[in-house]
């Protein structure tokens, strides 16, 4: 499995910041962190958002 990686984006003048965990399946957001994401990042695209 890839390692996660730190990626940044602007919404509506917003920084966001979160964790790709990689995969190649739809998006899903692990709003309570990364605790079950490599089970599932092989299915689905895993992102968790910085808390900060």
């Amino acid at each position: 499995m890839e390692q996660p990686t730190w990626r940044c984006m602007s919404v509506d003048g917003r920084r966001l910041s979160f964790l790709d965990h990689g995969g190649h399946g739809q998006p899903l957001l692990a709003l309570h962190g990364h605790f079950r994401t490599r089970g599932l990042a092989p299915r689905w695209r895993m992102l968790s958002p910085d808390g900060g």
